[in-house]
């Protein structure tokens, strides 16, 4: 058997080769059609795959649109300046609400 055609066994092995996290993988089975085999025909049952297959399917879908880590994305698109998350933003506005109504105008 060639090293291309080598099995994956799990989704760690499948994972790992694709560069992403287990669930990720997983996503991408589910939604993307990923070529993932189990010998059982439980959704639940261990899965293997083709690394031939797994390399021409991650081929076809990066020709259709590169994965983040490939375009250069490593983080948010705009991460906050300030560092104050939109709930505690929110928490704060609803604070000087209620203390506005009980204290009045300053």
């Amino acid at each position: 058997m060639a090293p291309s055609d080598a099995p994956l066994q799990g989704w760690k092995e499948v994972a790992t080769a694709l560069d992403v996290g287990v669930r990720t993988a997983q996503r991408w089975e589910r939604d993307a059609g990923l070529p993932v085999h189990r010998i059982l025909r439980s959704h639940k049952a261990p899965v293997f795959a083709i690394r031939s297959e797994v390399d021409a399917w991650q081929a076809r879908q990066t020709a259709a649109e590169p994965h983040p880590r490939q375009a250069g994305r490593t983080g948010p698109a705009r991460p906050r300046p300030d560092g104050v998350s939109p709930l505690a933003r929110g928490w704060h506005q609803i604070t000087r609400m209620a203390l506005g109504r009980f204290l009045g105008p300053r």
